[in-house]
């Protein structure tokens, strides 16, 4: 059992975040933090878009999460949001990408 689980920039290539979040909660000792980021989107879902380099012949398949996605499956895996700060990632041409960084908490 381990105290922390960080995940920086990877749920994008991810659209189900179940498992992960499921995963996390059992490898946390009671009251362990779980910090990641997202790329954000509207509403309350997952979106999913195309990326690729200028000599990449198959685009990328990727996928944003909402907040409202992300703090359902955080209180269905049982744990506590204690932080969400909104801020800008990457630049995909001349448009900033929305992310959001996340603290939570294991409730147990």
């Amino acid at each position: 059992m381990i105290y922390y689980v960080i995940f920086i920039d990877v749920f994008q290539h991810f659209k189900d975040l179940d498992t992960i979040f499921k995963e996390a909660f059992r490898m946390l000792k009671r009251k362990g933090f779980f910090a990641f980021t997202a790329e954000d989107t509207e509403g309350d879902d997952i979106s999913e878009f195309s990326w690729s380099e200028p000599r990449q012949q198959d685009p990328l398949k990727l996928y944003r999460h909402s907040e409202g996605y992300i703090r359902n499956i955080l209180h269905s895996e049982g744990f506590g949001l204690m932080k969400m700060t909104k801020f800008w990632g990457a630049k995909e041409g001349n448009v900033y990408v929305p992310y959001k960084a996340y603290l939570a908490r294991k409730a147990l």
